[in-house]
């Protein structure tokens, strides 16, 4: 028996290198939305902030909290749907059953 009591871990970028499917995600995003931002460039600054953060930088109008939300939730479902079968744990990353690392 361990005497593991906690278990802490931050996934994204951390455990797997997907920078590059999330700035697909949001790059789909901004072309649904009509939105002229680069992607690249939004996760090189703003990279580890929250979506709706990210999205507030690309309108030109303030947005709804409600609205970001949306168009957030929109993203993580573009990004889990794009990286699903891609992901691939870093180096190093110990396997783990049912993480993604098997």
């Amino acid at each position: 028996m361990s005497d593991l009591q906690a278990f802490i871990f931050d996934m994204d970028g951390v455990i797997v290198d997907n920078t590059a499917v999330q700035a697909r995600a949001f790059h789909l995003l901004f072309r649904d939305l009509d939105l002229k931002a680069d992607a690249n460039e939004l996760l090189r600054r703003f990279n580890g902030m929250p979506a709706t953060e990210i999205l507030e930088q690309v309108f030109d109008k303030p947005q709804s909290k409600e609205d970001l939300k949306k168009y957030a939730d929109q993203r993580e479902f573009l990004y889990r749907t794009l990286y699903w079968d891609e992901r691939q744990p870093l180096a190093g990353a110990r396997p783990s059953t049912g993480c993604g690392t098997e």
